[in-house]
């Protein structure tokens, strides 16, 4: 019985590898009023903001120092004017990403008078919208559906 129900899952055609990170995806996490904006967190700390209509990584953004343990998108409304969303890592930081700052300031990058170097540079190393540290790591993340709320934890409540 099982290797039937497995061969049924396998018999789907595979469609296309988001194979963009350098180390092992440890979370994903999906906008629920934009189908196409997923983002990934990985074990050396990058995250990447795709577009799953395009199949392509909008932003890579070196988040962390180490390992990304929290992921979610943190917008409450589908008529909001900016698509926010919140992560953790191993570094005890928790950070808040804006999508309207990562466009400005990847336009600030594209803008630069040395634009090819400082791209090259600088194009992963995006400022969050706000930091907060943690003295005891942050194993967890989710937001809260109705409320501008998200939650966190780790071993030390």
């Amino acid at each position: 019985l099982n290797a039937a129900k497995l061969e049924k899952v396998f018999a789907k055609p595979f469609l296309q590898a988001l194979d963009q990170h350098s180390d092992g995806v440890q979370l994903l996490a999906k906008n629920r009023y934009n189908l196409r904006e997923m983002i990934s967190g990985s074990a050396d700390g990058e995250i990447i903001y795709w577009n799953l209509a395009e199949k392509k990584p909008v932003f890579q953004i070196n988040a962390h120092h180490q390992f990304v343990r929290g992921l979610t998108f943190a917008n409450n409304s589908p008529l909001s004017a900016d698509t926010v969303f919140v992560s953790t890592g191993d570094d005890k930081k928790l950070h808040i990403w804006s999508l309207n700052k990562l466009k400005a300031q990847h336009q600030d990058f594209l803008d630069a008078e040395d634009g090819a170097l400082q791209r090259a540079d600088n194009s992963r190393n995006y400022a969050s919208r706000a930091t907060y540290v943690s003295k005891h790591m942050l194993l967890g993340l989710d937001h809260s559906y109705s409320d501008n709320m998200f939650a966190t934890g780790g071993s030390v409540v």
